[in-house]
C-alpha cells in the first residue's frame, strides 16, 4: 500500500482509475477512528468507544452475549 501511495503522489496523472480508488479508499481508512484495535498481537475493542450513533441489532447483540457469557 505504502508503494500505491508514493506512485499516486509522484503521478497526478493518476487522478482516476483503479490505483486512485485504492489510495483515496486507504487515507479515508486512516481517518476514521478504529473500533478494533491491535496491541502486542491481540485484538480488543477500542476503550471509550463512543457508541451512540450505531444502530445496534437486538438479536445479534443477544447472540454475542450468550457467547460471551
Amino acid at each position: 500500500m505504502k508503494k500505491a501511495l508514493e506512485i499516486t503522489k509522484q503521478n497526478n496523472a493518476c487522478a482516476s482509475g483503479l490505483l486512485s480508488k485504492i489510495t483515496k479508499s486507504s487515507l479515508r481508512a486512516k481517518n476514521m477512528t478504529k473500533a478494533i484495535v491491535e496491541q502486542n498481537g491481540i485484538f480488543t475493542i477500542k476503550e471509550n468507544l463512543e457508541t451512540s450513533s450505531v444502530k445496534q441489532d437486538p438479536g445479534l447483540k443477544a447472540l454475542v452475549e450468550s457467547v460471551l457469557k
